[in-house]
C-alpha cells in the first residue's frame, strides 16, 4: 500500500504503516493530518488500529516547536515522541543515526559477551594440546 500526493505520503508494510506529511508550518500540518479520515478508511476495510501503539513524531531541526496542536486517534490523544522504531530502524526527531547505531552496537556487544561467557575460557587450543603437538 503506497499512496503519494504532493505533501502526503502513506506507506505500509505487513502490519506496520506510516503517514508522512511534509510542510513548512506546523499549524497547517496539524490541520492537514486528518486522522478521522484514516479512521474511516480503516473502518471501511474492517481494519483495526491500536491507538496505544500509534506514535507521533515531528522531524525538524528547529529547537523551539510552536503551533503544535494535540491530535486524537480513536479517542486517544497522541503524545509527541522523540524517537520511533519503524521496521527495526530507530528514527529520532533530528533524523540522526546516533540512537540507531548505539542500539545496534549495544546489541552486538551483548551477543559478544554472551558468547565470551559461554566459551571464553575454552577458546583456542589448550596449552596441553599445543605442547603435545609440537613434541611430535
Amino acid at each position: 500500500m503506497a499512496k503519494q500526493t504532493r505533501h502526503l505520503n502513506t506507506q505500509g508494510f505487513a502490519d506496520d504503516g506510516t503517514v508522512l506529511i511534509i510542510g513548512a508550518f506546523l499549524s497547517t500540518l496539524c490541520k492537514t493530518l486528518l486522522l478521522r479520515g484514516i479512521e474511516k478508511w480503516c473502518d471501511e476495510r474492517q481494519l483495526s488500529v491500536n491507538p496505544s501503539k500509534t506514535e507521533l513524531i515531528l522531524f525538524t531541526r528547529k529547537l523551539k516547536i510552536e503551533g503544535f496542536q494535540s491530535l486524537t486517534f480513536y479517542g486517544k490523544t497522541l503524545a509527541l515522541s522523540n524517537q520511533v522504531k519503524y521496521l527495526g530502524v530507530l528514527l529520532d526527531s533530528k533524523l540522526s543515526w546516533k540512537n540507531h547505531v548505539e542500539a545496534k552496537c549495544n546489541k552486538a556487544l551483548a551477543a559478544f559477551y554472551q558468547v565470551r561467557r559461554a566459551v571464553g575460557t575454552t577458546w583456542g587450543a589448550s596449552p596441553r594440546w599445543c605442547t603435545s603437538y609440537t613434541q611430535r
